[in-house]
């Protein structure tokens, strides 16, 4: 699984600088031929690239939630969870020691109780 995450997140890396050097090379061909200015063309590349940038962070997103997706219907829990699930776990088992301290406490003093009297 770490692998398939690995390779989604190089090939978006590969995808976004391929797209940033298209980008450039094609606004350059254009402001070559006169079509656009410097300015202009340093604008669209601005425009296409934030483009790119979102569209690489909704692929991410959705590489994510397809991931979370599969973890689940293997039964597998995220690491995140398993951690707080953990903390859970020892958050009670200090609860019950505590009231078994209070349980043992309170038969010691009954029985003190039953044997002065």
């Amino acid at each position: 699984m770490d692998d398939l995450i690995k390779k989604a997140l190089l090939l978006g890396a590969g995808v976004g600088l391929m797209a940033k050097e298209q980008i450039d090379a094609y606004l350059k061909k254009l402001s070559d031929m006169g079509l656009l200015n410097e300015a202009e063309a340093r604008a669209i590349a601005k425009e296409m690239l934030a483009r790119t940038d979102k569209e690489k962070r909704a692929f991410m997103r959705d590489i994510d939630r397809k991931m979370g997706q599969a973890l689940r219907s293997a039964g597998l829990v995220k690491e995140k969870d398993y951690k707080r699930l953990e903390q859970k776990v020892q958050l009670l088992s200090r609860q019950v020691e505590q009231m078994k301290k209070k349980t043992k406490t309170k038969a010691k003093r009954k029985s003190r109780k039953k044997s002065k009297a």
